[in-house]
């Protein structure tokens, strides 16, 4: 890991469909900490991907709950339901532009009732695939999002050299410059969330792709085509409310997010041209 400055307090958002998310998710967050020295990883499942409008997506609550499950426990990890809380499409600078206003708000220090160790200079970072930088530059002002969060690339195929030369002219040399620091070298991808998906609805659990508890809340809910083995319990006219969605509604409200490191039992009692399925 590189030296960097204890007054900075380093902070990635890291967006996407989650649907659902998988292990190769959740690797290249822990890399991301480690090579670029990480506090914190903002994790942002996407209401309505730009480039998935009109496709079906699982329940918002389903993909929050599987994003709160695979990441649960883990120092440093948050999930937040930003993107729900508003309408249209989910474009990541409408995003980037809420998420210091967010940290403000949540991450005092701890003389002043937060979380965080003392004031720094806030350094943000945008975690993409290196599949996302052919659509880049027709991303929401993608100038200025790589301007407010520098980009770090999840790079699994390919040679960034060329990656970044089909990409000059379309952006600024500041820009292509902020993008090749950020290349990040991962293993080839096992799994995407399409494989992972249409294997479910076969019946069939793809090795080591789905976290327990993620696999154990999608069998129970009988998404992606999995057989459900019972039907929805119902008590008198309304169905019982899956946990799930009623703490995406609470945290809407409130405006904060589930902290990974929190207990576990927060989840219902029970131990675009955001980035979407780029993992």
């Amino acid at each position: 890991m590189a030296d960097y400055s204890p007054d900075t307090y380093r902070v990635a958002v890291f967006g996407g469909s989650f649907d659902p998310i998988h292990g190769a998710h959740v690797a290249t967050a822990e890399r991301a900490m480690e090579q670029f020295g990480l506090n914190r990883v903002l994790w942002i499942p996407a209401a309505k991907p730009p480039h998935k409008l009109g496709k079906k997506l699982a329940p918002d609550h389903s993909r929050l709950a599987m994003t709160l499950l695979a990441t649960v426990g883990r120092p440093g990890w948050q999930v937040l339901p930003l993107e729900f809380n508003r309408s249209g499409p989910s474009y990541t600078y409408d995003t980037l532009l809420e998420v210091p206003e967010w940290i403000q708000r949540n991450l005092k220090t701890k003389s002043e009732g937060g979380i965080a160790p003392r004031k720094r200079k806030l350094e943000l970072y945008l975690i993409i695939g290196s599949d996302n930088l052919p659509g880049l530059p027709g991303w929401k002002n993608a100038e200025d999002v790589i301007a407010i969060a520098q980009p770090i690339v999840a790079w699994r195929e390919g040679d960034p050299d060329v990656l970044l030369a089909d990409l000059e002219g379309k952006l600024s040399p500041k820009a292509l410059e902020r993008i090749s620091r950020g290349f990040m070298r991962l293993p080839p991808l096992p799994h995407s969330s399409t494989a992972i998906r249409e294997s479910l609805a076969q019946g069939i659990v793809p090795d080591g792709a789905l976290n327990d508890e993620v696999l154990e809340y999608i069998q129970e809910h009988g998404l992606y085509g999995w057989p459900s083995p019972d039907a929805p319990v119902k008590s008198g006219d309304s169905a019982i409310v899956d946990p799930a969605a009623a703490l995406l509604e609470s945290l809407a409200r409130e405006g904060s997010g589930f902290d990974g490191g929190a207990d576990p039992g927060a989840l219902g009692g029970e131990s675009s041209d955001t980035v979407g399925d780029s993992f």
